[in-house]
């Protein structure tokens, strides 16, 4: 499994991970709305934005592009047999990044991400 982003938005660094099926995304198990509490809903999860239910029963933003450009490119860095599991979380994690500058500004918070998601949503200080 994909090691999470580290988060200190909440102390929550030690607990379980899941990765969502669809992005290859790793969240922590509390910071979904609807947190997955059975093994089928783990081994299936999807995050708010690939269940397409977004946060708080919101419907989730359009996808990067039509042909879901950031979903392909995260398949195709997993697929990548030249790098170790290390590399593929730093590359994967600065594809999600680049594909929204407000993103990119929380950054340097330290959240894992959803919680940046969340906070991306909230007005800056």
């Amino acid at each position: 499994m994909a090691k999470a982003f580290a988060c200190y938005a909440r102390k929550h660094h030690h607990k379980k991970k899941v990765t969502c099926i669809a992005c290859v995304a790793p969240w922590h198990m509390d910071c979904p709305e609807n947190p997955p509490v059975t093994l089928t809903s783990v081994v299936n999860f999807k995050c708010p934005d690939c269940a397409g239910t977004g946060f708080g029963g919101a419907p989730a933003p359009p996808p990067v592009s039509a042909g879901g450009e950031l979903v392909a490119k995260v398949r195709e860095i997993e697929a990548d047999t030249s790098m170790t599991e290390e590399e593929k979380d730093i590359k994967r994690r600065d594809r999600q990044w680049k594909t929204n500058s407000r993103l990119m500004r929380l950054k340097k918070k330290k959240m894992c991400w959803l919680c940046l998601v969340k906070a991306s949503n909230a007005p800056f200080a």
